[in-house]
């Protein structure tokens, strides 16, 4: 069994304590709440109820603690045999590769050492199975009190007026659903629940035993160093320890004598290999292994960075959970709706968070991949380029470790980019907002309309109060200001509105956009006309304006007679993904009906044909009623493409 499946078996565990006392509380109802018999009365059936639920719970959960104790020792003992199994395969194969500093450990040595490692594992076992027998009891011995104070606390507050027996019964148990069953203390005060502790003490106890079964067989080989590998982010506390040679006198019978390196007991007593730790360490081979360069400043400040978003993401999920319980577990029917709403509403920030995380992932690779082709952007490079080695003309000795680099650069990116793609598309939908305003905003009016699209802002991203005002002011600079520049990303304004955009609920429904092509224009209607069904839409860069309303798009395509002499391209997504309606925060409002998209698209399927033939079917394009007559060889010499797309 995974650690993750113990964890959540005690987390089921709990759920059924909680849950079996809240069915005894509805069984058990009282009709007058001010009738002091009737509480009198309750009191007794629920002391007996609890006396019942004492006994069951003792009987059905003494079973299950003992089959999941069983399972925490098969779990260690496996991952101790994956380490030991793992680092002779390991080792072998740095032989191969012609390391001399091992020697093959004799049958006599191998036993004995086999010896001191299952002495070592079976007290690690032992100590991780008799700590979880404790908070077992633990769990149960609190369930039962909890359940007792609930009885009595519940006539007090009904006694204090908090109106019928259901609002009575949830203040009661608020406090105790809130935080679940938090039966284990810790040296520091803080309290957990048995599940919490069970995921802590079983990765713990699984890392250690791993790393064990590595040590025994690098002691059996006569090695004793090892390096802190370098990941994606380590623990603030192993911080200091990544990327340096230490001498193993933990697992693998090192000593001082193993040369001028650093202990690894004191790096443990400094903190590294805390409870829950990702970090760890490998076999050095000198010689062989490479030793990656330390952590720069700006790494670190990045790592700092993406552990503060990790703690606000647990956070996150740890405040859902409870209020999912609140849901779950409460009697009235209001309270179940306002937990309800408060567990929907974590929900959708922690997403927001995860999105978030992803971008400062994408920001981070893309930056090393510039800095390691000395200032050629990963966007550039793609637009240039079908590969990483189509770039350097093709693999040699000279280039294959960078473009190795570069190519291991450009997977993680992808990944991450994939993950981001599904989270976007688990964001709530809704239509365009409506205002009191119609059409384009009044300047006497934009105060007013400005302030109310800053407190929707911060109702949609969860921003703090700064930071909504940031990307408000980014917002309006981009519908009145920087425009050209701002679309082909070349600003800070650019990240800002892509980075709150993620945050925003989707648009949901069909989405527009249209595009004018005449003599004067920059671009040719060519790119478009000449576009096949899977090509993907040319972009000026990663922000695209639409609308949620076609007639906009065939306004801002010039479509029109009025614009005879003139050639139109008309997008339509009918699958909207990712695109975010601000027609409540632009300033153009309803008359736009403005939907902002940083997605990229593909052609599905294709119409062209000329403004007139459009026109003969669309009467209501017409400027004047006999423009079809008088506009006739104009028309005809015009093109008006409908394009349907979708998100990529």
């Amino acid at each position: 069994m995974a650690d993750y499946d113990i964890a959540a078996a005690f987390d089921a565990i709990e759920e059924e304590l909680i849950s079996s006392m809240i069915r005894n509380m509805k069984r058990h109802h009282v009709e007058e709440i001010n009738e002091q018999k009737q509480w009198e009365m309750w009191q007794v059936k629920q002391l007996e109820a609890l006396e019942k639920y004492k006994k069951a719970n003792q009987k059905k959960f003494g079973k299950e603690f003992s089959t999941i104790n069983t399972q925490i020792e098969v779990a260690i003992r496996e991952a101790n045999q994956k380490g030991y199994m793992g680092q002779e395969t390991k080792i072998l194969e740095m032989i191969q590769k012609g390391f001399k500093g091992a020697k093959a450990p004799t049958d006599a040595m191998q036993a004995s050492f086999f010896k001191v490692n299952d002495r070592k594992l079976d007290a690690l076992i032992q100590a991780t199975t008799s700590d979880m027998k404790k908070a077992e009891t633990a769990v149960l011995r609190m369930a039962n009190d909890q359940y007792r104070k609930v009885i009595f606390n519940a006539q007090v507050y009904a006694n204090t007026g908090a109106g019928t027996y259901e609002k009575s019964v949830d203040m009661a148990t608020k406090e105790f659903l809130s935080s679940g069953i938090n039966c284990v203390v810790y040296k520091n005060g803080a309290r957990h629940t048995i599940a919490d502790y069970a995921d802590m003490a079983l990765r713990t106890a699984s890392k250690r035993a791993y790393l064990q079964g590595e040590g025994t067989k690098r002691q059996e080989w006569g090695l004793h160093l090892v390096i802190m590998n370098k990941r994606g982010c380590p623990c603030p506390k192993c911080l200091p320890f990544v990327g340096k040679i230490m001498i193993d006198d933990v697992w693998s019978g090192g000593s001082k004598k193993g040369g001028n390196y650093p202990l690894m007991s004191t790096a443990i007593a400094a903190g590294l290999y805390h409870p829950r730790c990702k970090d760890s360490h490998t076999t050095y081979f000198p010689g062989i292994t490479t030793v990656d360069a330390k952590y720069n400043k700006k790494e670190i400040a990045n790592l700092e960075e993406q552990a503060k978003s990790e703690a606000k993401q647990q956070y996150r999920e740890r405040q859902k959970k409870k209020f999912q319980r609140l849901a779950d577990n409460s009697l009235d029917q209001e309270n179940k709706e306002k937990y309800l709403r408060l567990a929907e509403n974590a929900d959708t920030i922690t997403l927001q968070d995860k999105i978030s995380d992803a971008n400062t992932q994408i920001d981070n690779l893309k930056e090393q991949f510039s800095v390691s082709t000395d200032g050629y952007s990963y966007d550039e490079w793609f637009k240039d380029y079908e590969s990483i080695e189509d770039g350097f003309g093709g693999i040699t000795a000279e280039n294959s470790a960078e473009v190795k680099k570069l190519q291991e650069i450009d997977s993680k990116l992808k990944d991450i980019t994939r993950k981001k793609s599904d989270l976007l598309s688990q964001k709530p939908k809704r239509k365009q907002l409506e205002t009191e305003f119609s059409g384009k905003i009044l300047d006497d009016k934009l105060e007013e309309y400005n302030k109310k699209a800053l407190e929707q802002i911060k109702q949609d991203t969860g921003y703090s109060e700064k930071d909504a005002e940031i990307f408000h002011d980014a917002l309006m600079e981009y519908f009145g200001g920087d425009y050209e520049s701002i679309l082909a990303g070349e600003t800070e304004t650019a990240k800002i509105i892509n980075a709150g955009l993620d945050r925003m609920p989707t648009y949901d429904g069909s989405i527009y956009r249209g595009l004018c092509f005449s003599e004067y224009s920059d671009g040719n209607i060519t790119q478009f006309t000449h576009l096949k069904v899977g090509d993907r839409i040319p972009t000026k860069g990663t922000l695209s304006s639409w609308s949620s309303d076609k007639v906009v798009a065939e306004a801002f395509g010039s479509t029109s007679t009025q614009a005879a002499e003139s050639s139109t391209v008309i997008l339509e997504c009918v699958n909207n993904k990712t695109g975010v309606g601000v027609q409540h925060i632009s300033k153009f409002g309803s008359r736009e009906a403005e939907v902002l998209s940083n997605a990229d698209y593909e052609v599905i399927e294709m119409v062209s044909e000329s403004k007139y033939d459009y026109v003969s079917k669309h009467k209501e394009l017409l400027y004047f009623p006999d423009d079809l007559t008088t506009l006739e060889s104009e028309l005809k010499q015009q093109v008006v493409c409908v394009i349907k797309v979708k998100e990529v």
